[in-house]
């Protein structure tokens, strides 16, 4: 029986290619993409180098000119190219490419449009090769991305996509559900691109045909030629499917000759508008009808006219199933049991991997009566009991006929209770098999589920552990960090109270004794007493760095001023400071972090980067606080950053549970800081 899947082939590449893009546009760069992609299109089946060298051509157009929506098309294409030519490797190849690009797409819209076109490639490519579930995966992961780009065709395609594939498994309610919902959305929302709704007229045709309502699936057939016919110029290729369904549909409600005049149009078509890709389907279906009538001579002609298509266009696994099937049957019934053997063993292992097993029971009868044929009974007899397995309610009169010949060739009652006996102990030694089975899976079970319960506990234990050394660690190094910050209080207290203060005392002094002796004039004494405050002003500094009083009197702002234009503006080092959102003081955890790591950074900036210039930010958010120091030095040497400095920058952020990273070029140090508020 054929199926949907060649018309959903075509009408989804046709999809992609003309109703995603603009049909005018002014700018040359496009036309000419488009002229290339049209090529393309063009040499696909005729000539697969050809149209791969095209697309690639077409790819380094659209990267020179830096169309994206045209680099991924080519990229998509190829993926396509490659399905087409049996070439599933290249295939995942260029669609791994795409996805790496696709993730520097800055538009979340785009980003979504391009993964839905290039998983509907995929699943295309997947549908060639008869892999249904990646098929079916790669339509769903289509339809997510469609749906968050609203990208109405895309969702329509996508369920019809998905409602083709579940007919060929089987699942004839899903599709049947699937096309209805399809044509809903279409109606609804989408009125224009009629060959969009030919194919779903096309696939409710297919279903109700399974179903048994050959009136529904007429009824839709012809509604979906009208649609086709409208625009047959543009598109010749979509004609064919739909006049072959009328074929197969006549053909079984036993109306001959009205099938054959619609095989006949087909052909016509065909050979007027040269779609050759669409030649072997009408083959296949011409050549099961004459086999049908008995007509194996001209069936055989017909079919081995189009055998070197099949390659070339990788037909679906329901199509060569048929193919190989009639083939052999044909050269069964003229004889020839070789050839016969050949193509119906091809057809069985098509329909075994592809699980389609009405055909395969079909294939495993003929199978037993040419084994049968060629006296090789015990294989024979094998095939039939496998057709039976298959299906039990299968029982014909070629059926019977197969039945009678092997049977007559074990008639004998001694065999035949040799027979019962040995499936007899066949039955009790696979039923003690599967108790012994059932067994073993319940003890490695029950063995398994014990070992999870363990590992989880042992998991969750150490877990526990990790967070309280954690713990541990974070309280230690919080213990060292308040104790070296009250250690610097202490210190830089006694240094302004008391040290400061006794060597102004010695130069007050110093200077009253010098005026009473009248030596103050006296160069001795003038060096003595500027060291003497030199040296008070150094100690007054270091007081101030270690816990200036700026910082606990007017805050983070001031200080940070205060620090720059020390440190910097004596070293002839230009400096800006910008503060955003900073409209009240910070929690003094985080500016007395924020400063110490600050004085760390400039001393480091002084010591090492030989920069001219430094750059300092202070922002605040909802909930971060964000703080940023730049340079343009010599950058920051790999071996720096192990130094001790920048581990105890890291251990102050780590208290305040904040994030630091160094991003250091050939030229300057940019260090951002984040500390959650």
């Amino acid at each position: 029986m054929y199926l949907f899947s060649n018309y959903l082939k075509q009408f989804l590449l046709l999809y992609i290619f003309f109703i995603q893009f603009d049909c005018y546009s002014q700018k040359v760069t496009k036309d000419s993409l488009r002229s290339v992609a049209l090529l393309a299109w063009k040499y696909k089946a005729s000539d697969g180098k050809k149209a791969t060298s095209l697309l690639k051509h077409g790819l380094r157009l659209s990267k020179e000119f830096n169309n994206e929506s045209y680099m991924f098309l080519f990229y998509r294409k190829l993926v396509s190219q490659k399905g087409f030519e049996n070439k599933l490797d290249s295939a995942l190849y260029y669609k791994k490419v795409s996805e790496e690009k696709i993730k520097f797409v800055s538009d979340s819209l785009d980003k979504y449009l391009f993964q839905g076109r290039l998983h509907s490639e995929m699943g295309e490519v997947y549908y060639r090769f008869s892999e249904i579930d990646k098929a079916l995966q790669e339509f769903e992961r289509a339809i997510f991305n469609f749906r968050k780009q609203k990208d109405t065709i895309g969702i329509i395609i996508g369920n019809v996509s998905i409602a083709s594939l579940e007919f060929e498994r089987g699942n004839s309610d899903v599709a049947l559900a699937k096309y209805l919902y399809a044509l809903d959305i279409f109606n609804f929302e989408e009125k224009k691109y009629s060959y969009i709704k030919a194919a779903i007229y096309e696939g409710l045709c297919s279903v109700y045909e399974n179903l048994g309502e050959l009136e529904k699936s007429i009824f839709y057939a012809k509604e979906s030629l009208k649609l086709e016919y409208v625009e047959l110029e543009r598109y010749p290729e979509k004609i064919t499917p739909a006049l072959n369904r009328l074929a197969t549909l006549e053909f079984e409600r036993k109306n001959f000759k009205k099938a054959f005049k619609y095989l006949n149009e087909s052909d016509s078509l065909i050979a007027y508008y040269k779609v050759e890709s669409n030649k072997p389907i009408a083959a296949i279906i011409r050549g099961k009808f004459l086999v049908s009538l008995k007509n194996y001579k001209e069936a055989l002609k017909v079919l081995s006219d189009v055998k070197p298509l099949l390659a070339k266009y990788n037909l679906g696994a329901d199509e060569s199933i048929d193919y190989y099937k009639n083939l052999g049957i044909a050269y069964l019934e003229i004889q020839d049991f070789k050839k016969a053997l050949k193509e119906l063993l091809y057809a069985e292992k098509i329909a075994k991997k592809s699980s389609f097993f009405p055909e395969l029971s079909e294939i495993e009868k003929h199978l037993a009566l040419a084994y049968n044929s060629i006296d090789k009974n015990d294989l024979a007899f094998e095939k039939l009991r496998e057709s039976k397995k298959i299906s039990d309610s299968i029982f014909n009169v070629d059926k019977q006929k197969i039945v009678k010949e092997i049977e007559t060739k074990y008639q004998t009652e001694k065999k035949e209770k040799e027979l019962l006996q040995t499936k007899a102990e066949k039955a009790t030694t696979e039923l003690n098999l599967n108790k012994q089975r059932q067994l073993s899976y319940t003890l490695l079970g029950g063995l398994a589920i014990i070992l999870l319960i363990g590992f989880s506990i042992f998991q969750r234990n150490k877990r526990k552990h990790q967070l309280i050394i954690a713990q541990e660690k974070e309280n230690n190094l919080q213990s060292i960090i308040t104790a070296e910050e009250k250690e610097r209080t202490r210190i830089a207290r006694e240094l302004h109270d008391g040290i400061v203060q006794q060597i102004g005392a010695v130069i007050i002094n110093s200077r009253n004794i010098f005026s009473k002796l009248g030596l103050a004039e006296k160069p001795e004494s003038k060096k003595l007493l500027s060291q003497l405050e030199n040296s008070s002003a150094e100690l007054r500094t270091i007081s101030h760095q270690m816990m200036p009083r700026v910082l606990e009197e007017k805050g983070l702002i001031t200080a940070l001023n205060e620090l720059l234009s020390s440190s910097l503006q004596p070293l002839q080092i230009k400096y800006d400071f910008e503060y955003v959102n900073i409209s009240e003081r910070l929690p003094n955890k985080i500016e007395v972090t924020l400063y110490r790591i600050s004085q760390e950074l400039i001393n480091n900036i002084i010591k090492h980067s030989e920069a001219n210039q430094v750059h300092v930010q202070l922002m605040k958010t909802e909930t971060t606080v964000v703080f940023m120091v730049e340079d343009n030095g010599v950058g920051l040497k790999t071996s720096s950053k192990k130094g001790m400095g920048l581990q105890n920058i890291k251990s102050r952020i780590d208290i305040v549970k904040g994030s630091i990273n160094f991003n250091s070029e050939e030229v300057g140090t940019l260090t951002t800081i984040k500390i959650p508020l």
